[in-house]
């Protein structure tokens, strides 16, 4: 990198860092907000907060929920938590049933209250709704159905037929206008205006790297009628990376869909590649020369990674070496090197940057110019109910820019409720 572009993505990063500074994402705003912040700032009330919300689904009766709380919260006594919390905590000692009652009721309100931040409503209206009015403002998005690891063939079964559902009903909506002024049909002219985002583990039940054939090809079959939908009402598709132990079936099944004969002259078909893995180097690489050597043009939605505890976690369990960097600046430094690498690919590969990180954005906006790349190349992707103020920030500055939204019930999406508030809250956050 020259120094003279290095001093642009500086530049480029303190204008963006002004448009965002003294302005709080909305999971801080109001007093349930308030209160949150306040308690992710001491470290073991947050790790118990957080573990508390996961195990949420699985206590059904204020009985259970008072259990939970009364075994792993009767210690708390950091003067640091907020008065309301302290008065809360000491409240359920006392075992009454009516305030297991109450604060049963209370407790699921405020987590539904902060999933729906990062969730579009189930109901298909509002979130067609909430849709339409980020489009009048200049927002493209994706819609993801909230849901990971299909217990089951059923369940996954279930996943199928809501995302088949939703471009059914994404189709017959009424007409969205088209973002740009170059064509009618297609977003700044040249992407479709319908986008969905698959997450392989939801949609196929029988993944197992221990039996990578026949997972690949189970995959393959699970995401075939959705494509085929998708093609059939000109939607553009992407395939989510989850864990690392499904990260290969993921990709090899990515290039079997994209190079069939059926799906090959289809282009609006992309793979999410994670930055913070120490694979992704040699992944990346071989899946541009593959597109070469193919002459396909594939997508590639670039992202840190959402899954580093759980992988550090799995990598203690098994005592073996992480999959992933283990400094953040390591994962910084590795997406600005992939985001080059596919910049400078842009005629076979088109990148879609996702990430809040400032640096990153910034590093995007001016490789690409130094690089010549053409604003149809690429795109920025930011979280429904995070990236807000860093999207508007984007959008000022000329970039393109689309929201990532899952969509489902909030107790559904408690695993995704927890990452989220997990970036939010840690320490390097640059939303923080």
């Amino acid at each position: 990198m020259t120094e003279e572009l290095e001093r642009k993505i500086k530049g480029q990063g303190k204008r963006l860092l002004a448009a965002v500074s003294n302005k709080k994402p909305p999971i801080f705003q109001g007093l349930s907000g308030r209160i949150l912040e306040r308690c992710m700032r001491n470290v073991s009330f947050k790790t118990e907060i957080l573990r508390f919300i996961e195990n949420l689904p699985r206590l059904t009766t204020p009985e259970t929920t008072m259990q939970y709380l009364n075994h792993h919260f009767r210690e708390q006594r950091n003067q640091s938590l907020p008065w309301l919390v302290r008065l809360f905590l000491r409240a359920i000692r006392y075992n009454n049933k009516l305030i297991a009652i109450m604060a049963d009721k209370f407790i699921r309100a405020e987590t539904k209250k902060i999933a729906r931040i990062f969730l579009l409503n189930n109901d298909s209206e509002t979130a067609r709704k909430t849709v339409k009015k980020m489009r009048r403002e200049g927002f493209a998005c994706t819609i993801d159905i909230i849901g990971e690891s299909a217990v089951g063939e059923k369940e996954a079964a279930t996943y199928r037929r809501l995302y088949y559902l939703l471009l059914t009903q994404l189709e017959t909506a009424p007409p969205w206008k088209t973002l740009g002024n170059s064509d009618p049909n297609l977003d700044w002219g040249y992407a479709p205006k319908i986008n969905i985002a698959l997450k392989p583990s939801s949609l196929c039940s029988t993944l197992d790297p221990n039996d990578f054939e026949k997972s690949v090809e189970s995959l393959c079959r699970c995401v075939e009628p959705i494509l085929l939908k998708a093609m059939e009402i000109k939607a553009f598709v992407w395939i989510d990376m989850e864990q690392y132990r499904f990260k290969d079936i993921t990709i090899e099944a990515y290039r079997r869909l994209r190079a069939d004969s059926v799906f090959r002259d289809w282009p609006h078909f992309g793979i999410a590649i994670q930055s913070y893995l120490r694979d992704t180097d040699r992944d990346l690489s071989n899946l541009l020369n593959w597109a070469h050597d193919k002459y396909l043009p594939i997508a590639i939605r670039l992202v840190k990674g959402a899954y580093w505890d759980y992988e550090m976690d799995a990598a203690r369990r098994t005592t073996t070496n992480p999959p992933v960097y283990t400094r953040k600046a390591e994962s910084d430094a590795a997406f600005e090197r992939h985001a080059s690498i596919i910049l400078d690919n842009h005629k076979i590969c088109y990148l879609a940057c996702a990430s809040h990180n400032i640096r990153s954005i910034a590093a995007v906006i001016e490789m690409a110019e130094y690089l010549s790349v053409p604003k149809e190349r690429y795109e920025f992707q930011v979280l429904y109910g995070m990236g807000e103020l860093i999207g508007t920030a984007i959008l000022r500055a000329g970039g393109h820019v689309r929201f990532y939204c899952p969509l489902g019930k909030p107790l559904a999406g408690i695993a995704y409720l927890v990452r989220r508030i997990l970036e939010n809250t840690a320490s390097e956050s640059i939303i923080r």
